[in-house]
């Protein structure tokens, strides 16, 4: 099955409410391909968007996790991530 846009809204929706629901979740992508039973790539097209949007961090472990912009250290990582060009925000110990 070939997703279609339609689908791939679903699926990041779903992704989102999940990490707004459970704010201590900490997930890899494998993990959450798993998780939301989507495939690898397209979990890690999901993740990114949610990455991109602001809802969703990184670890430097690479596990992804509900940002909370009070997290001076965090944001701070996200102007260098937007300035470096980079895909992926991380998070640096405060």
């Amino acid at each position: 099955m070939t997703p279609n846009s339609g689908w791939i809204q679903a699926a990041v929706l779903r992704v989102q409410n999940e990490f707004l629901d459970h704010p201590a979740l900490s997930l890899t992508t494998a993990q959450a391909a798993g998780r939301f039973a989507l495939d690898p790539r397209l979990c890690d097209a999901v993740l990114g968007a949610l990455l991109e949007a602001g809802v969703l961090a990184r670890t430097p472990e690479g596990a992804y996790v509900r940002f909370f912009p009070g997290f001076a250290s965090t944001a701070g990582a996200r102007q260098r991530s937007a300035r470096d060009g980079r895909h992926a925000d991380t998070l640096h110990a405060a």
